[in-house]
């Protein structure tokens, strides 16, 4: 929920600004008009000041009907789920779905932030709600899939990414890297790397490490090591601080019998570790002796990803439209 600058929209919130900026000096505010510079903040991503016009505005609740009071909770909420706020933003978003149960967008936006603190199962059952009442909405749809993952079931997660591509008619680049691995967790190679090739041709400023993480894992299990090696090197240069790249790379560098180039990678996962050096060395010795090179890549690469996208790492697909003020 976020407009640029140099565009109609962001010209838009500027004016709106500026004219409840005018009434709140002037002494004649009211808390709607809190309310509402807040809610034109928020779509700035002026979040803590958003807050703070949320804060003042619900001070005077009185003046504010059920609906406004509802929709300041869900705005807060959202504003604190951006800011990892969890136990705040789960705090207003409950508010929110307990005054006007019958918002979709409210569920959605309370499922959404327990799938980032961890609550997956509430999140589904949330989310799920949320499409009983409203099943337009494609990041319902997205957050759900991405539940699914957590819980393994990858068949159900391309099922939800499918439905969110439908009415979304394009995805961001990130979304289709995470259908990507559902069908690499299903053996899918080929779909895997289709959806990674089309998350490429979109992401034209490069940003997204995990397209070339997912394909390469994908291009290996195809026993195709040449070019799975391309993939993690590049998915290295744009994210140089992800240990587990190393990891990846060096597994694949051992597979082409460059030892040296396998050592070195190895050793960098090691020194990278965050529990340590010799806790890392001894996972990759364990992994060297107890399967096969070809199991043992895709089973340590599955473990990996099945960490699933961190906040913060995780872009959820975004309508190009302006959203609408409740939207998260």
């Amino acid at each position: 929920m976020c407009v640029h600058p140099h565009t109609v929209e962001y010209d838009q919130c500027v004016r709106e600004i500026a004219e409840y900026t005018r009434e709140i000096a002037s002494g004649r505010a009211t808390a709607p008009t809190w309310l509402k510079r807040g809610m034109w903040l928020q779509q700035m991503s002026e979040l803590a000041g958003a807050v703070r016009d949320y804060d003042r505005a619900e001070a005077r609740a009185a003046e504010l009907s059920l609906d406004e009071l509802a929709r300041l909770h869900n705005l807060r909420g959202v504003c604190y789920r951006r800011t990892l706020m969890s136990e705040q933003a789960l705090r207003d978003l409950t508010r929110a779905v307990e005054l006007r149960p019958e918002r979709g967008l409210y569920w959605s936006n309370l499922g959404v932030a327990r799938y980032f603190a961890g609550q997956i199962e509430p999140a589904l059952a949330d989310l799920n709600r949320s499409l009983e009442l409203d099943d337009k909405n494609e990041r319902t749809w997205e957050t759900r899939a991405m539940c699914h993952q957590k819980l393994a079931n990858h068949a159900q997660a391309v099922a939800d990414f499918g439905r969110a591509f439908e009415i979304e008619g394009e995805a961001l680049p990130l979304a289709y890297a995470q259908r990507a691995h559902s069908y690499l967790m299903l053996g899918c190679y080929d779909e895997a790397i289709a959806d990674c090739d089309h998350g490429e041709r979109l992401d034209s400023h490069e940003e997204s490490f995990e397209i070339y993480r997912v394909r390469g894992v994908a291009r290996y299990a195809q026993g195709d090591p040449d070019a799975a090696l391309g993939d993690l090197s590049r998915a290295i240069s744009l994210k140089s601080d992800f240990e587990e790249l190393y990891l990846l790379r060096g597994l694949v560098y051992r597979a082409l019998g460059d030892a040296a180039a396998a050592a070195d990678d190895l050793t960098e996962y090691a020194k990278r570790h965050p529990t340590g050096a010799p806790q890392a060395l001894a996972h990759i010795a364990n992994m060297m002796h107890a399967f096969t090179p070809d199991e043992n890549f895709i089973r340590e690469s599955t473990r990996i990803y099945a960490r699933g996208f961190v906040d913060g790492g995780i872009v959820l697909s975004a309508s190009r439209r302006m959203p609408p003020a409740d939207a998260a």
